[in-house]
């Protein structure tokens, strides 16, 4: 019987809480984001308790938060004491949230195996015959459905197979955010050498994300334009000049 989370719930009103603005006034959007991914990977440890006791389990966490490990144990321990967001446990990390749904799916899976065991054993001791409408509907046959359910949830998904931006691209998102175009090439042709890699030699998995992180800075602001996040007429112009 599986003893994880196929999904983590999130409230539609998350973002308003006191916690969650914490969490974006030192880590701004980016590390909200990167909170969800940590609750994701909490659902779908066992018991949803996610282990960072060694070197290597924190590195996976870390590669996959595009994180440093040290950025991650100042992460985690940001999470835990100023925000209380999870759970710090012998190494360990998970959610009240995680606990609370992990209960609820435990009991509704236990008594799934309980109808099931009931019903495949006859109490005559003889073979009873049901009607097929019952067959559809009989405890083994449920629970049989929400095992096939559970096994597609376990299925691998293919990874999005990364598409580099082309130059106009990349320099039209610059443009967009306020910042200079020159400077955004300058970063596209030194990706492009890299064969799309940081400086860490770590793949960019979000372009986007990669440009806000290191580029999007005070310096490479366009002068005496606003930030606006839609291209006026002379900028659309001024990425073919």
């Amino acid at each position: 019987m599986k003893n994880n989370l196929s999904y983590y719930p999130r409230r539609s009103d998350s973002h308003r809480h006191p916690k969650m603005k914490l969490l974006r006034v030192k880590y701004g959007r980016d590390g909200r984001d990167k909170f969800w991914h940590l609750c994701d990977l909490i659902a779908e440890a066992d018991n949803c308790f996610l282990d960072v006791s060694n070197t290597i389990n924190k590195a996976s966490i870390a590669e996959d938060l595009e994180f440093t490990i040290s950025e991650l144990d100042e992460f985690i321990e940001f999470l835990h004491k100023d925000c209380q967001l999870i759970i710090l446990e012998k190494k360990r990390i998970t959610t009240q949230t995680a606990q609370d749904t992990l209960a609820e799916v435990m009991k509704d899976r236990k008594g799934a195996r309980e109808r099931y065991d009931k019903g495949k054993t006859p109490t005559s001791g003889e073979n009873v015959k049901t009607s097929p409408e019952k067959q559809k509907t009989s405890p083994e046959n449920l629970y049989k459905l929400n095992e096939i359910k559970e096994n597609e949830s376990k299925e691998v998904k293919p990874k999005k197979v990364f598409a580099p931006p082309s130059l106009l691209e990349f320099q039209e998102y610059f443009l967009e955010n306020g910042f200079k175009k020159e400077v955004g090439e300058r970063a596209w042709r030194g990706y492009d050498v890299a064969g799309w890699q940081d400086s860490r030699g770590n793949p960019v998995k979000n372009w986007k994300q990669k440009c806000q992180n290191v580029w999007f800075k005070d310096e490479n602001k366009q002068i005496g334009k606003p930030n606006n996040k839609t291209l006026t007429e002379d900028q659309s112009k001024a990425l073919f000049q």
